[in-house]
């Protein structure tokens, strides 16, 4: 699911920046800018919690091979 999420923001990520490269209007361009910073934190936010369910499923693996003979 969070997958799915990181997938879809990037893609969203690379429109706004699209979008940025054809925008002349000061006004639109900051909005999108705006836009995009906010999609970009998302993504790296998404990351993170993926790296974090990574590292514990690490971590209980390793727990549970201990505990096998």
């Amino acid at each position: 699911m969070l997958t799915a999420a990181l997938a879809e923001e990037t893609m969203v990520v690379r429109f706004y920046q699209h979008v940025l490269t054809q925008c002349d209007e000061p006004d639109v361009h900051n909005f999108v800018r705006t836009l995009l910073e906010e999609r970009s934190a998302s993504v790296i936010r998404i990351m993170q919690k993926l790296n974090e369910i990574k590292a514990r499923s690490q971590v209980m693996d390793g727990v549970q091979s201990s505990f096998q003979p």
